[in-house]
């Protein structure tokens, strides 16, 4: 799939993680690993993740939104509010910034 401004092709590579901020505890509610995997589709920013594995499982079966930024070889990407799976159904929200390697 290809979009107008080819969200997808920035967005595929390896990246590492450099930061994350979240409403629940500035990241100690995810803990210190956060993996996911799933079918990503884009449209523009907007990124959505159909999660089929992640580190922490109650994410199976979760469709995520995601707004994605880049600034040079880095990625911001901010979570919508939304109930949290991890964080006991509160609303939460996250925003991690990526560095491409």
């Amino acid at each position: 799939m290809s979009t107008s401004d080819n969200t997808l092709d920035k967005l595929v590579g390896t990246w590492r993680l450099v930061s994350m901020v979240t409403q629940e505890d500035r990241a100690t509610a995810l803990g210190t690993l956060y993996a996911e995997s799933g079918k990503v589709t884009a449209e523009g920013a907007r990124v959505r993740i159909a999660v089929d594995l992640a580190a922490h499982p109650q994410l199976a079966g979760v469709v995520l939104h995601r707004t994605n930024e880049y600034y040079g070889d880095r990625m911001r990407s901010t979570t919508e509010w939304a109930p949290s799976v991890i964080c006991g159904g509160r609303m939460s929200w996250s925003i991690t910034e990526w560095q491409r390697e």
